[in-house]
């Protein structure tokens, strides 16, 4: 199974369009976990996936089917429980928040859900509770302050919703993530 996870990115991108999800699946759930993990970070923020919609059609296909094989083995698998996220056209409250309950702080599974909201603006009203709780959680941390910056600038219909969430934050988590705005509008501007 590994072998689908060597090579370059357009051969790991052919490998996962052409695995079989009933054969092709990993015995060790670390095996699992690295396959989802890369399916779902190749679909977030792979160059040659953004240029070619089809191809991205296709691998989400490959990586639904995956995921929906490491589903019907362990049903709570937060990690895939939070990549299916990433590969599907319609974002439901019932999925995002089954993500969210199985792991609601694991950094990977927080971020990617985060990814997701960004993907999905504007969000549905009934999404927006479940959402702040994840941008509560990603205060916590620099690396989730670092993320919820990018994603504030980037996107501006989640503005207000992580405007609304920072003031709620202890004064300390406020400074930290304005100034980590401000740095990646300096570096990225």
């Amino acid at each position: 199974m590994t072998y689908l996870l060597r090579g370059s990115e357009p051969e790991i991108i052919a490998g996962i369009k052409a695995a079989d999800a009933e054969n092709d699946l990993p015995m060790s759930a670390r095996g699992t976990r690295e396959l989802i993990t890369k399916c779902a970070n190749l679909s977030l923020a792979s160059p040659q996936l953004a240029a070619a919609p089809v191809d991205r059609a296709a691998f989400n296909e490959s990586c639904s089917a995956l995921a929906k094989s490491i589903l019907d083995r362990n049903p709570s698998s937060s990690r895939t429980l939070a990549a299916k996220l990433v590969f599907t056209d319609a974002l439901t409250t019932a999925d995002y928040a089954a993500a969210q309950q199985s792991a609601p702080y694991e950094p990977w599974p927080l971020g990617t859900r985060l990814l997701v909201l960004e993907r999905n603006a504007p969000l549905s009203a009934d999404l927006l509770p479940i959402a702040e709780a994840d941008i509560a959680a990603a205060f916590v941390s620099s690396w989730g302050r670092e993320l919820l910056a990018g994603i504030y600038i980037r996107k501006e219909p989640l503005r207000p919703l992580i405007l609304k969430v920072a003031e709620t934050r202890p004064p300390e988590e406020q400074r930290a993530f304005l100034q980590m705005t401000r740095k990646q509008v300096r570096t990225d501007g």
